[in-house]
C-alpha cells in the first residue's frame, strides 16, 4: 500500500474579530470562536482546518480592561474523498491554560483511517472524552465533521464542472447523500417529508439557497442537471 505524506505546516490562522454590537447594553462575559474551512487538496483528498478560540474580553474589569485568550487551538485533517477517510492529523494548541496541556497531541493520531460519517462523534469521544484527551479539541473536531459532509457537495460539483463521468458521480453521491442524511434531523427523519416524499418514487427538492441561486443565474433544476452532466471539451 503506498504511504502518503502530506505537509500540514501551511495552515496560517486567520485573523480573529470579537464583535461587541450583538446586545452591546450588556457586559460580555466570554466568547468561544469556531473557524472551519475546507479546500482541495488534490483531485483526491480535501483539507480541513479548524480553529477554536476561548477568550474573556476583560481579564480583570476596572484593572485590566484587555481581553485574554484562555484557549486558541487548531487542527489539520487531510479528508480521502468519498468515502471522507482521515489520511493525516495534525493538532495544534497555540495557547492553552496548563503547560501540561500539549502532553496529550500525540493522542490524535488515532483518527488517521477513521472515516467522518455516522458514528464519528460516538469515536471521538471513546478515544478523546473525558480525561483521556482535551475537551475542547474534541469539540471542535465534532464541529468540523458536519463541514467535512457538507463539504463532499461541493467537491463532487467541481469535478462534474470538468468531467462528464463526475457528473454521473455526483448523482450517485446525491442518492447515497439522502440515506446519510436519514435521522440527522426532524425533516430527514425517517417518517418525516424527505423519506416520504421517496418512498413515493418522487425526488426531494434541493436546498432552497441552491434553487434561489439557479433561478438568479437563469437555471432550473432540469437545466442545472443537464449542464452539469453535458460533454466538456
Amino acid at each position: 500500500m503506498t504511504s502518503l505524506t502530506f505537509d500540514l505546516s501551511s495552515s496560517a490562522a486567520p485573523p480573529r474579530t470579537v464583535s461587541r454590537t450583538a446586545n452591546a447594553d450588556k457586559r460580555l462575559l466570554h466568547e468561544r470562536t469556531y473557524d472551519i474551512k475546507s479546500y482541495l487538496e488534490d483531485e483526491s483528498h480535501i483539507r480541513l482546518v479548524g480553529f477554536l478560540q476561548d477568550s474573556r474580553p476583560h481579564f480583570l474589569p476596572g484593572i485590566d480592561d484587555d481581553p485574554v485568550t484562555m484557549h486558541d487551538m487548531q487542527i489539520d485533517l487531510i479528508v480521502e474523498m468519498p468515502n471522507l477517510v482521515i489520511r493525516a492529523v495534525e493538532v495544534q494548541m497555540h495557547t492553552h491554560p496548563q503547560q501540561q496541556c500539549p502532553n496529550v497531541l500525540g493522542a490524535y493520531q488515532q483518527l488517521v483511517g477513521l472515516s467522518i460519517v455516522r458514528g464519528f462523534t460516538h469515536k471521538v469521544r471513546e478515544f478523546f472524552g473525558g480525561p483521556r484527551a482535551c475537551t475542547h479539541i474534541g469539540a471542535l473536531l465534532n464541529a468540523m465533521a458536519p463541514v467535512a459532509t457538507q463539504s463532499l457537495w461541493a467537491y463532487f460539483e467541481g469535478q462534474a464542472s470538468v468531467s462528464t463521468s463526475a457528473g454521473a458521480a455526483v448523482d450517485d453521491t446525491y442518492s447515497k447523500g439522502l440515506e446519510w442524511n436519514r435521522d440527522t434531523c426532524h425533516v430527514w427523519a425517517s417518517d418525516g417529508p424527505m423519506f416520504a416524499m421517496l418512498a413515493r418514487g418522487e425526488t426531494p427538492p434541493i436546498p432552497v439557497t441552491i434553487s434561489r441561486r439557479l433561478e438568479k443565474n437563469g437555471l432550473d433544476v432540469d437545466g442545472w442537471r443537464a449542464r452539469r452532466s453535458s460533454p466538456k471539451t
